[in-house]
């Protein structure tokens, strides 16, 4: 809605009135226009007026060919350098913008405007004029502004390095999208945004951007992977089909494969087929709504996710998750809660089910594990109980089936000859797991 605001200056100062502006309408700036919708729309035709009342005034002048030439290096070109570093333009309206500077440029140097554009643009070396285009001018100062500041690390270098997170969390790949090949990764991009069109130079010109610190959310568990690699490199999926999918990722803030997983790690969590996680992510992600309409490629996308994970199981954990519980259960399993309600297991035609408890939780009962569940008619179903301090499922936890393990005793050295009774019994198990204990008599001390 146009019209303007009514806001204080500041807390206890006069009020001021500013104008109102539409998310489309571009704010101009010192040198740059200003849109909330990151277009740069409206600096391009201001660039073009800017280029256009140039050449008026080159061509109804009276200068000569080096004077031209000179008014172009020192004027213009530092005029539309000044406001490039902010702005992002396509190859096509920078090469629409040469079209109007090439000619007068060649005719000051008595050369015809149909010259071939690749020698003018050479180095002397080749018989060329070194008349670099915008385009280049452009990615060049967008570059060089991007490694100055990273290397500062100042705020707008910490600004550029939170919008890289946010673009590589957006992608969900494992590999740097600086890395990438534009033209065929950057459709899982929704936004047109300063780095991306960087990314489309760097890419356009083969280079690739190291980065020191990775912008790479690691994962937490072995032979976890990446949910958009599985996604992008089958060919099950469309690319249409691969977009409507990341878009209902981010809305679930899913990055790995173990995100969805159950404890076994071979199966996904049923209802993650429809859209539900009873789980929460610790990471900052972008802001996406969830459509109906996008739930069946979503469905088609887990199916492949399903026959990968078959395939290829999940291993142990090497770090903290990155997600946390929201629904807790207790020892028993008697109760199941979220915080805000509680359910207690019932019978109900030779079936346990949870009902809603009509009594809060009992101050004695501890619900400190955490549980994946299902909902089956409004009512939870716990599917996998975790240790409160790991990620390992203490439903699936193996036996201590004496007959499975080896025991092996190690007598350790003393410098007292009649203390012999000090030994070590190391139980080592046919899964390389090492459980140690220690008795210091004959009776054992478990």
């Amino acid at each position: 809605m146009r019209g303007e605001i009514e806001v204080y200056k500041n807390f206890n100062g006069e009020k001021v009135r500013i104008k109102r502006l539409e998310y489309s309408d571009a704010h101009r700036t010192l040198g740059y226009f200003v849109g909330p919708d990151g277009s740069s729309d409206a600096h391009y035709s201001f660039t073009k007026d800017l280029v256009s009342k140039w050449k008026a005034r080159v061509l109804s002048s009276r200068l000569n060919s080096s004077q031209i030439l000179q008014s172009y290096e020192t004027v213009l070109k530092r005029q539309i350098l000044y406001r490039l570093v902010a702005t992002s333009f396509s190859f096509q309206q920078c090469d629409a913008l040469m079209k109007d500077i090439s000619p007068i440029l060649l005719h000051s140097a008595n050369i015809q405007e149909h010259f071939p554009r690749s020698i003018m643009e050479a180095g002397a070396e080749y018989a060329g004029f070194e008349w670099t285009h915008i385009y280049d001018l452009h990615g060049q100062e967008k570059l060089q502004f991007f490694l100055l500041h990273l290397r500062k690390n100042d705020t707008t270098g910490q600004l550029l390095r939170a919008s890289m997170k946010y673009t590589q969390l957006m992608m969900g790949l494992s590999t740097p999208f600086f890395s990438l090949d534009y033209a065929s990764f950057s459709y899982l991009c929704h936004d047109t945004t300063w780095l991306q069109h960087l990314w489309q130079y760097t890419s356009s010109k083969n280079l690739d951007v190291s980065l020191t610190d990775s912008i790479v959310v690691s994962p937490p568990f072995d032979n976890d992977v990446f949910i958009m690699d599985i996604l992008h490199e089958s060919k099950m999926l469309t690319q249409e089909e691969c977009i409507t999918a990341n878009k209902v990722r981010i809305s679930l803030q899913l990055l790995h494969l173990s995100d969805i997983v159950d404890g076994r790690g071979k199966r996904l969590l049923p209802d993650v087929r429809n859209g539900v996680l009873h789980r929460q992510s610790l990471l900052n992600w972008p802001k996406q709504i969830m459509l109906k309409k996008w739930i069946p490629v979503w469905q088609k996308a887990c199916g492949v996710l399903q026959r990968y994970v078959s395939s290829r199981c999940i291993g142990s954990a090497i770090k903290p998750r990155l997600q946390k519980f929201l629904w807790f259960t207790n020892d028993t399993q008697q109760y199941l809660t979220n915080g805000t309600t509680v359910y207690i297991r019932a019978r109900a035609k030779s079936k346990t089910v949870y009902v809603r408890s009509r009594d809060p939780l009992p101050n004695m009962i501890k619900c400190d594990q955490y549980v994946d569940i299902m909902m089956t008619k409004g009512r939870p179903k716990p599917i996998f109980v975790y240790n409160i301090n790991t990620s390992i499922p203490s439903t699936i936890l193996p036996p201590m089936d004496p007959d499975s393990y080896m025991l092996q005793f190690e007598y350790w050295k003393s410098n007292n000859n009649n203390n012999n009774n000090n030994k070590k019994i190391i139980f080592v198990s046919r899964s390389s797991i090492r459980l140690s204990f220690h008795y210091l008599s004959p009776c054992f001390l478990f």
